[in-house]
């Protein structure tokens, strides 16, 4: 049955979404972290290192007092580094590569801010300084101040981590596939034990593999063991209720009987009573004659029908009995039959104890009457009403006369298209009691009879 739930794997897969996110946004964010520290830390250890290259060289300069020299040296520093170099002494600027202007000024200390590996960093540079000196020699009280921009080392850092993030979200779509695929292999047991105990409720015999997993397969071994019971449990209810029925059946032939027996001994008792008059003795011999003749058709037509009893009665869905039965009459009318059948069947299932083959010939026989009787149309459906299941046969001919409708129903009427037994009526309604139902006479909306099988509902 398919619902509009999604399926265990989209939905594991759905639930670790915001983990997979979030754990490919943090290893990004971790990553790109990491890559930063380790590119400042590289470029202020870098730049504290050319500062001390630079420093014996610029203390000669800085004794000559070669200016000229100073800032070549500084602005060659600068084209390869990237980087600003400013020559402080005694707190005044004596050279420097960011402006002309800046020399021989006061020199304006950047904000300490952070100071790691040596190196101080503010919101736009990383500042280093070294004093220059010959190595060993005297202090001449000049610096030498490095700027590095932050800037392209953080955006170093931001494309490590947009390329982080993206390779991380890739590896985690490729994982959660591959993931969902996997659960969808772990839960195949889980299915086929689905499958198994969807099962139970039919009878049909259905191929059971083992499952690979223990716990599983013990589950499905118990299921196939108390489909078994289950089977043969219905099985011998079936039979049971089939049981049943047919002594209701019985019971009612015997109480049928009763009447006409009782009707044959008064007229018999009428017939030699001295008392009464001839013509009244002769009235009853004739009755006696249509009686006997009548009790000789009922016990004829118990004797045939008592050849149908239902062996089980399996619950099942009534539709596919009635559409067999008008498949049959279709199969024996003749080819060219101008009378037409219609077929009405609801569009959901109606599940009734039945035996198939013998409710099938009772309906074919109230259908085979039908056209008969009929002018041109027999319509044949099946419906719920009352927490019952109606299979009605109605024509369009022209009807029945109701007091007669007990003795054609107890098998003692005469066809009246042939000087023959009309077992019809009586056949259909002793399969329709061994099923626990019984047979309604109506007028049919059509304008001619209209019998209907009423059977009970499994609830």
């Amino acid at each position: 049955m398919k619902t509009g739930a999604p399926s265990f794997a989209s939905h594991v897969q759905r639930e670790l979404t915001p983990y997979r996110l979030g754990v490919s946004v943090a290893v990004s964010v971790l990553i790109a972290g990491v890559f930063a520290v380790f590119s400042l830390g590289s470029r202020a250890s870098s730049d504290q290192q050319v500062l001390a290259a630079l420093s014996p060289y610029l203390a000669t300069l800085v004794e000559t007092g070669d200016r000229p020299e100073i800032l070549r040296v500084l602005h060659g520093v600068k084209e390869s580094r990237n980087m600003d170099l400013v020559l402080v002494q005694r707190d005044q600027t004596f050279a420097s590569t960011r402006s002309v202007s800046e020399m021989d000024q006061s020199f304006l200390k950047p904000a300490p801010g952070l100071r790691i590996w040596g190196s101080g960093f503010n919101r736009s540079n990383i500042v280093s300084s070294l004093p220059v000196l010959h190595q060993g020699g005297p202090s001449q009280g000049a610096l030498l101040y490095s700027f590095t921009p932050l800037g392209p080392t953080l955006v170093s850092a931001l494309g490590v981590s947009l390329v982080t993030l993206i390779g991380s979200l890739f590896i985690s779509f490729f994982s959660a596939r591959q993931m969902r695929a996997a659960i969808k292999g772990a839960l195949r047991p889980l299915e086929q034990l689905h499958r198994e105990i969807q099962g139970l409720s039919t009878t049909e015999a259905q191929g059971s593999d083992p499952i690979q997993v223990r716990e599983l397969e013990e589950i499905r071994q118990t299921i196939s063991k108390t489909k078994l019971d289950l089977t043969n449990a219905r099985e011998r209810l079936a039979e049971e209720k089939a049981k049943k029925l047919s002594a209701n059946a019985y019971r009612d032939l015997i109480h049928n009987l009763h009447n006409p027996l009782a009707a044959l001994r008064r007229m018999v008792g009428i017939s030699v009573d001295p008392s009464v008059d001839e013509a009244t003795q002769a009235e009853a011999q004739q009755d006696v004659a249509r009686i006997a003749d009548q009790i000789l058709f009922q016990i004829s037509s118990a004797k045939k029908n008592l050849e149908n009893q239902p062996l089980s009665l399996r619950e099942t869905d009534l539709r596919d009995c009635v559409r067999e039965s008008a498949r049959i009459i279709e199969t024996l009318r003749p080819s060219d039959a101008q009378k037409q059948i219609s077929v009405v069947l609801p569009d959901q299932s109606v599940v009734v104890a039945h035996d198939p083959t013998l409710l099938q010939s009772a309906v074919v026989n109230l259908l085979e009457n039908g056209l008969e009787a009929s002018r041109e149309r027999v319509e044949l459906s099946l419906e719920m009403l009352n927490g019952n299941a109606l299979i009605r046969v109605s024509d369009d001919g022209p009807g029945m006369d109701e007091s007669q409708l007990s003795i054609y129903l107890q098998g003692r009427g005469q066809s009246k298209k042939a000087k023959r037994q009309a077992h019809g009526l009586s056949s259909a309604s002793h399969i329709v009691r061994t099923h626990g139902g019984k047979i309604v006479y109506k007028r049919s909306e059509l304008g001619g009879a209209s019998f209907e099988i009423r059977l009970e509902v499994a609830p």
